[in-house]
């Protein structure tokens, strides 16, 4: 059975979102985000030109080479914006799925006119769990 946290620490610079999956005796998701990372959304929706939703996970950068999946949007000049940055157990299908999950819960949470909020095209890496 899996247990969902969503906590929100807010102080007057920043607001911040961390969703943590403990599934006993299971991988385990730590994600954190903001209301400054996630208001790119309303701007992206509102812009003419097209949005890419990207979704790429980094292995070894930290002691415990756990991998770190990073969500985010490139705008029309090409600058990528992070939206929600996540450490996890492993890399399968299950977990990338509970982090877009937990990240469409945050979204709605934080940013409610864009609850419905579906980019135009996708970009991932090579890794088969990611597709």
């Amino acid at each position: 059975m899996a247990t969902v946290y969503l906590n929100c620490f807010e102080t007057d610079y920043v607001t911040c979102f961390v969703t943590v999956f403990l599934l006993c005796s299971h991988p385990f998701v730590v994600g954190m985000s903001s209301r400054a990372m996630l208001s790119v959304i309303e701007r992206a929706a509102v812009s003419r030109l097209p949005t890419v939703f990207h979704m790429d996970c980094t292995f070894k950068c930290n002691d415990n080479e756990f991998p770190v999946l990073v969500l985010g949007v490139t705008d029309a000049q090409q600058q990528f914006h992070p939206l929600s940055i996540s450490v996890i157990s492993h890399h399968n299908t299950d977990i990338y799925l509970k982090c877009l999950d937990a990240f469409k819960t945050i979204v709605a949470h934080v940013v409610p006119s864009m609850a419905s909020f579906v980019p135009k095209y996708g970009m991932t890496d090579c890794e088969l769990a990611e597709r």
